[in-house]
């Protein structure tokens, strides 16, 4: 298999330093030399449209002026931005021996750990990995794991839906590392708060000043250099909380008030957007209008798919149907692409979702070079459908005691 299946991965959860430690011991980790790190899936601030942004909200915040960084005068390159990538799949740790070391954060509570389950040739998952971390980090190589601690971190936020100051915790696992230099301070980190993003970050350590969560810097050539500019539409591994759906096993709570049980651990995210212009004639095409759902939330709504804030219930057998009306227009949008049958389907696409040059903002295409361009780059779409497809039918198979997969918009 050639790609990370979240199915199957098994790590096991661990709270405490001492826990993690005792079983990095047990395989024999803590002797063992570093020699390559990969990133499972897309990194967020790798993306194409995404780490030019990073750059100049870095170079924005030490006080360089947006007309300077964007005009040329300022020498871009050689700018220090942090040196992180934000996740949402596992990290995997590559030793000298042909072990691995899989690690993921669970939602800020403790850290997934497994030994040996994702082969070092396995870089794709929910989404298709898009950069060189073998090159990024290759400042890890040779040294070894010595310890980890565990900080936490309170935070206020004003929530978006309430307007109320909420406070989140941002747990952060620190791994010092070995060297054979004494003068060598860089160690790692993940650290998460709230969301299924997760951030891996190479740290300066100092023991001696307490500096043990320090983020280390690096020329944002190093970010551009490492990045392979991959497109893809993105499904986000748990929750984000911006313009997102939220998709999920549910099943009724069983309590005496009306609510439903949502399996959290299973949830993906994927931007409105998207959703509106390739899921929602899938979404729309098989809405069940029959569901009692004022019976099922205690909310009187009308028999319709809802955008905001409200559940849209599928059973298992529909979604088994739509997932298989998915997989059969991804065929014909590859080989028959005018075929009458996909103009319903077609008629939310947008040209501008398929294009991803600098020169985009420009375009302003007829109506027949809008087609070519969405028919000539037809691919990024039915690379979605399938891991859309392969992600839902996994969410399913490890959650056969739910009723229903659930979109909630944002």
């Amino acid at each position: 298999m050639d790609y990370f299946d979240r199915g199957r991965w098994n790590p096991r959860f661990f709270s405490t330093p001492a826990e993690m430690e005792s079983e990095l011991d047990a395989f024999g980790i803590r002797e063992k030399e570093i020699v390559g790190i990969h990133i499972i899936g897309m990194a967020q601030n790798m993306a194409y449209d995404e780490h030019p942004r990073i750059m100049r909200r870095t170079l924005a915040q030490v006080g360089v002026p947006y007309e300077d960084i964007d005009s040329g005068k300022y020498p871009v390159d050689t700018a220090l931005v942090p040196f992180e990538v934000e996740i949402c799949e596992p990290v995997v740790i590559l030793f000298s021996d042909g072990t691995t070391l899989e690690l993921m954060p669970k939602h800020g509570e403790g850290l997934l750990m497994s030994v040996n389950q994702i082969p070092p040739f396995v870089l794709d998952g929910t989404n298709n990995h898009n950069m060189d971390a073998d090159a990024f980090f290759s400042c890890l190589q040779g040294r070894r794991i010595e310890k980890i601690r565990i900080i936490r971190q309170k935070t206020t936020d004003i929530s978006r839906l309430s307007s109320l100051q909420e406070s989140r915790e941002i747990t952060s696992f620190q791994f010092f590392l070995r060297s054979d230099s004494v003068f060598d301070s860089l160690g790692f980190l993940l650290q998460q708060g709230w969301e299924g993003w997760f951030k891996f970050c190479i740290t300066n350590q100092n023991i001696w000043h307490g500096l043990e969560n320090e983020i280390a810097t690096t020329p944002y050539s190093a970010v551009r250099n490492a990045a392979n500019d991959l497109h893809q539409i993105l499904i986000v591994e748990g929750h984000d909380s911006s313009s997102y759906f939220w998709i999920e096993p549910v099943k009724p709570s069983g309590e005496e008030q009306s609510g439903m049980d949502t399996l959290y651990p299973e949830q993906i995210s994927i931007e409105e957007d998207d959703i509106s212009r390739f899921l929602y004639y899938f979404l729309d095409k098989y809405f069940d209008d029959t569901i009692p759902y004022e019976q099922l939330t205690g909310e009187h709504r009308k028999p319709r798919f809802e955008w905001n804030l409200e559940y849209n219930l599928y059973t298992y057998e529909t979604m088994d149907r739509m997932l298989q009306d998915i997989e059969t227009c991804s065929v014909m949008l590859e080989r028959q692409y005018d075929d009458p049958s996909l103009d319903e389907l077609k008629e939310n696409f947008e040209w501008f979702d398929f294009v991803f040059d600098d020169d985009k903002r420009n375009r302003k295409p007829s109506e027949a070079e809008a087609d070519d361009i969405i028919r000539d780059n037809i691919g990024i779409l039915t690379d979605f459908y399938r891991r859309f497809v392969r992600r839902i039918r996994i969410m399913m198979q490890r959650a056969p005691e739910y009723k229903w997969i659930s979109f909630m918009g944002p």
